[in-house]
């Protein structure tokens, strides 16, 4: 049975597949973010760079096996083959909506529970009452030894330090443990970047409970020293 998607997912597959990369730009909006392997790419001129790159460098085909909407974003499942090592491969394609275009697109392997990949979106969106709605009424956030307890203040919080900031997140590592969610991901954004590590890496450790963040605790974690395992 054919999978009724928004057309500005049809197109952009479609433009995927014909690597055709003004159709593939007609799909976003002005401001949209893709992440792809760790990096960022926003605005035309960077996705633009990106698709015309990977493009040349994979002729990949892209079969949707699955997709479903959960709340105000689409998951795809698709399956890519090409003349990559690890050809087909399964990604997950996570697509917020804006309008008549895709204002964020992430391309993960790996399939992330539904309020975590709500929350990726919500931060590559700059939108604060998504990112909000996320969390439990009660939740817990603890951003660097910073507490926010509840939706209110972790709104407030959201919308200060990320969405006022343009901060944009690229996963690049995602593993799940007895329950929880841990994430890396690469930062960039609009924030003064003053004796910050080139990229910054945080790890979220995500706490959930059914459709809910309950808990979310951001550190810049630092290597282990040396001898110790």
């Amino acid at each position: 049975m054919p999978i009724d998607l928004p057309r500005p997912l049809t197109d952009y597959l479609n433009a995927k597949r014909s690597h055709d990369t003004h159709a593939l730009l007609a799909t976003l909006t002005a401001d949209a973010v893709i992440t792809d392997e760790g990096n960022t790419y926003t605005g035309s001129a960077a996705i633009r760079d990106w698709n015309a790159r990977a493009s040349a460098a994979v002729h990949a085909t892209y079969d949707v096996k699955a997709a479903e909407r959960i709340a105000d974003h689409f998951v795809l499942t698709v399956q890519v083959a090409g003349n990559f090592p690890t050809s087909p491969a399964t990604l997950y394609f996570y697509a917020a909506l804006r309008g008549e275009g895709i204002a964020a697109m992430a391309m993960l392997p790996v399939r992330l529970p539904n309020p975590v990949a709500a929350y990726v979106l919500a931060t590559n969106t700059f939108n604060t009452h998504a990112a909000a709605e996320t969390f439990a009424s009660d939740a817990l956030v603890n951003d660097i030894k910073r507490e926010f307890w509840g939706k209110a203040a972790i709104q407030r919080w959201f919308e200060s330090e990320s969405a006022g900031d343009r901060v944009t997140m690229s996963p690049t590592d995602v593993r799940e443990h007895h329950g929880n969610v841990t994430l890396r991901a690469v930062l960039n954004g609009d924030y003064d970047n003053t004796g910050l590590p080139d990229p910054l890496e945080l790890t979220y450790y995500f706490s959930l409970g059914g459709d809910e963040i309950t808990q979310l605790i951001i550190i810049a974690n630092e290597p282990a020293a040396q001898g110790i395992l």
